[in-house]
């Protein structure tokens, strides 16, 4: 690493410099570095050489799948939890082993060969939900993904996306809950991924994946969904669960993700930064 630039903010230290500083460069616990060249923010966990990175990268310009050689020594590095999005198709990939040369790249959301999605649904701009907005305890909706009843009223259609939260502030112990619904609009729609309740750290990413078939139309319709999700606060990653529930496919219908905060804190957020999804014909 090649530190270009150092500023003093109180008692942290605000470095920007070029390269990954895992392993070579000494620093005070809690100091933050900027890496211009990969742009990665990384802080330092032990007053050694050991640096955290901020979140998951995501590398969103690519034209090809990621391959073995996607590893922890490519230019740029890649960290266990990285995700890669295929811009041309919208496949979604998540880094899962960065051994040099055999890196392990599990996929997310990845097209049938040969499918075109037949509706888009995109978020236009950052849902941010406070502590004191909501209350302690209080389930809030965050904007909402729309798919009309002509959507939805073909059996064996599918629906798959990405909701990417980040909590840009903690407040001590403080918890958050976050949900993903999906039927009638806010937060009365069926429980599909319950994160349960952690704690809040400032920058860590929460991230879901899911894909929901429709099996049955009407009234009385149902569906089936498959989740994916990486929790960076807690650093783990839960392979696919498979969830049904019913769906009036008479009516639009809502993707949610709600938020539970436990405390009325104005400092207490969390931000619902992407959410997309696409539904794809039988």
């Amino acid at each position: 690493m090649t530190t270009v630039y150092s500023r003093t903010l109180g008692s942290m230290r605000l470095l920007v410099g070029t390269g990954d500083p895992n392993t070579v460069d000494t620093a005070p616990r809690g100091y933050i570095y900027l890496d211009g060249t990969n742009f990665l923010g990384y802080i330092n966990t032990n007053n050694l050489t050991s640096w955290r990175a901020f979140g998951p990268r995501v590398n969103s310009v690519a034209a090809t799948d990621p391959v073995v050689t996607n590893d922890a020594n490519s230019v740029p590095p890649f960290h266990v939890g990285d995700l890669w999005h295929r811009q041309d198709n919208d496949n979604l990939w998540i880094c899962a082993d960065t051994t040099a040369g055999a890196a392990l790249w599990q996929p997310l959301l990845v097209a049938p060969a040969g499918t075109v999605a037949l509706v888009r649904r995109r978020i236009a701009a950052t849902s941010t939900l406070a502590g004191n907005v909501i209350g302690a305890g209080v389930e809030t909706a965050h904007t909402a993904l729309t798919f009309t009843a002509a959507n939805l009223g073909t059996a064996r259609r599918t629906i798959r996306g990405v909701a990417r939260l980040r909590a840009p502030s903690e407040n001590g112990a403080d918890t958050w809950r976050i949900q993903l619904k999906f039927g009638a609009a806010g937060v009365g729609g069926t429980l599909i991924v319950d994160s349960a309740a952690f704690n809040t750290v400032t920058g860590d990413i929460f991230t879901i994946a899911f894909e929901i078939m429709i099996m049955t139309v009407g009234a009385g319709g149902t569906f089936d969904a498959w989740t994916t999700v990486w929790n960076e606060t807690l650093g783990t990653l839960t392979y696919p669960d498979v969830v049904g529930g019913a769906i009036n496919t008479d009516l639009d219908r809502d993707l949610t993700v709600t938020g539970i905060s436990s405390s009325a804190v104005a400092a207490q957020q969390m931000s619902l930064l992407n959410f997309w999804a696409e539904l794809y014909e039988a």
